[in-house]
C-alpha cells in the first residue's frame, strides 16, 4: 500500500502558484522546484498533469503557470486524482493460489473494505480546498495576504479545522416517513438549521420507498418516522432498508404523541446503523397524536422550534470533532411486540371519490377508483386519509377507538411533555 510523491508535490506546487499570483517571480518550475527541494523534470511532468486535469494554464511561449480557476474551487480530491494513479493506493497480492480456499477467496474478501477506505479517504480530501491549503500556510507563517503579522488566530481557526480534520459536510439530506406531517416538519426544521440546500427524500411515498439510496462518509443524513404503539410503523418491505451509507454520519429522530417513544428510536437507530450509518445524535419530538386531536395539537410550537435550533447547533459541534464518539439511546432489546393496529378508515356520505385519499395512503390502502373503503390488510392506521380530505369525509369507525380516545385522550392532554435529546460522547 502506498500513496508517492506526486500527490503532496502537487498540493506544494498549486500552493505556490495561488500564493504566489501577485509576486515579482514567475511561479516558473524551476522556482517551484528549488521551493519543493526536488528537481525542475519532476515539477515539469507533474505540472503537465494539472493541465490536463483542466488545474492549470499557461500562456503560449510564457514559463510561468496560473491557476485555472479559483482556488476555492480546487480540492485536494481533484488534485489527487490528477496526478495519483487510484490503484496505487491499495494492491493486493497478484497470484494467489486458487487450489487454495483461502487464495481463491481472498480477492473478493478485500474488496469492499479496500474500496470503502478508498472513497473515506478521497471524501476527506474532497472536504479540503486549495485555499483552505494557502491560508493555513498563512496562518502557520504568522503572515496575511499583506504580509503583516496576524494577531487573530481564532479567525484562522476556522479555516485550519479542516485542514486538521474538521468536517465539512457536501450534502445535508433529510430522509422521512411522515402520513401526517409531523415528523417531516421536525426533520425539515432540523436539517435547513445545519445547512442552507437540503436533499429531500419522503419515504412516506411508496414509489420512493422502492428506490435504492446510496451515501458516503461526507454525508450527513437525517431520519424520522412516527412511534405506532412504541415501535416504527409496519410497512412490508421496511422503511429505511433501502438506504445504505457508508460510515455516513446521521441524525435519528422520532415524533411521537405525548405519551413515549419506548422502543422506536433504538429500532431506527439499530436499523439504520446495520445499513452503513453512524449515528452521532438523536432525538424524540412532540407532534399531533395520530388519533387524538386535542394531544399536541399546536406542536411543534415556538418552544420546541427552538429547541430544534439548539439541538443543530449541538449536532455541528459534533461534526467539528475529530473523534465524535459513539451514540447511546433509551429502548430495550428485544424491543416490545409490534402491535397492528386496525382502525381502516372509510368513506361517509359527504365523499364525492375524488380519490384525494389515494394519493396520500403510504401503503396503496385505499383504491382511487372506488374510494369508499380502506384494505384492513394494508392499512396501518395511520389517518392520512381522514386528516387531508379536501371535504373532511372519511371517517375511523370503530367502537375501540372510541373507547381508547375516552380513556386516553384527558390523560395524554393533561400534561406537556418536552423533546428528548442524546448525542454521541
Amino acid at each position: 500500500m502506498s500513496i508517492n510523491t506526486r500527490f503532496p508535490v502537487a498540493v506544494h506546487a498549486l500552493a505556490l502558484i495561488a500564493l504566489n499570483r501577485n509576486g515579482e517571480r514567475p511561479s516558473t518550475s524551476e522556482l517551484i522546484a528549488k521551493s519543493a527541494g526536488t528537481n525542475p523534470v519532476v515539477i515539469r511532468r507533474i505540472l503537465s498533469q494539472l493541465k490536463q486535469a483542466g488545474l492549470l494554464e499557461s500562456g503560449p511561449g510564457k514559463p510561468e503557470t496560473k491557476l485555472k480557476k479559483a482556488a476555492e474551487e480546487i480540492s485536494l480530491g481533484e488534485i489527487y486524482r490528477a496526478v495519483q494513479d487510484r490503484e496505487d493506493l491499495f494492491s493486493v497480492h497478484p497470484n494467489p493460489s486458487q487450489q487454495c480456499w483461502i487464495g481463491h477467496n481472498i480477492h473478493s474478501t478485500l474488496e469492499g473494505p479496500l474500496r470503502r477506505a478508498q472513497s473515506a479517504m478521497e471524501a476527506e480530501l474532497d472536504a479540503v480546498s486549495l485555499q483552505d491549503v494557502a491560508e493555513d500556510l498563512l496562518y502557520r507563517a504568522g503572515v496575511d495576504r499583506d504580509a503583516k503579522k496576524t494577531d487573530n488566530p481564532a479567525a484562522a481557526g476556522e479555516i485550519k479545522s479542516k485542514i486538521s480534520g474538521g468536517r465539512k459536510m457536501k450534502k445535508v439530506t433529510a430522509v422521512y416517513f411522515s402520513p401526517t406531517g409531523g415528523t417531516e416538519r421536525y426533520v425539515k426544521a432540523i436539517a435547513e438549521k445545519l445547512a442552507e440546500e437540503v436533499e429531500i427524500i419522503d419515504l412516506t411515498k411508496p414509489e420512493t420507498r422502492s428506490r435504492s439510496y446510496r451515501f458516503g462518509p461526507d454525508d450527513l443524513v437525517i431520519f424520522g418516522a412516527p412511534v405506532y404503539a412504541g415501535r416504527l410503523p409496519i410497512i412490508e418491505g421496511g422503511i429505511f432498508d433501502r438506504i445504505e451509507g457508508e460510515n455516513t454520519p446521521a441524525v435519528f429522530t422520532v415524533s411521537y404523541g405525548n405519551r413515549e417513544f419506548d422502543d422506536a428510536l433504538l429500532e431506527e437507530m439499530d436499523i439504520c446503523q446495520k445499513h452503513g450509518f453512524r449515528g452521532i445524535a438523536a432525538s424524540g419530538w412532540i407532534a399531533p397524536h395520530t388519533f387524538f386531536d386535542s394531544v399536541a395539537a399546536d406542536r411543534p410550537d415556538e418552544k420546541d422550534l427552538q429547541a430544534v435550533e439548539t439541538f443543530a447547533d449541538k449536532v455541528k459541534g459534533i461534526l467539528e470533532r475529530e473523534e465524535q464518539g459513539s451514540l447511546t439511546v433509551p429502548g430495550n432489546r428485544p424491543y416490545k411486540e409490534a402491535k397492528r393496529i386496525v382502525y381502516a378508515p372509510e368513506a361517509e356520505e359527504a365523499c364525492v371519490k375524488c380519490g384525494f385519499c389515494a394519493t396520500v395512503c403510504p401503503v396503496g390502502a385505499i383504491d382511487g377508483q372506488h374510494p369508499e373503503k380502506s384494505d384492513p390488510k394494508k392499512c396501518i392506521s395511520c389517518l392520512a386519509c381522514v386528516k387531508k380530505c379536501p371535504r373532511e369525509a372519511r371517517i375511523a369507525r370503530d367502537p375501540g377507538l372510541t373507547a381508547i380516545r375516552q380513556k386516553l385522550e384527558p390523560v395524554l392532554a393533561s400534561a406537556r411533555k418536552e423533546p428528548q435529546v442524546f448525542f454521541a460522547e
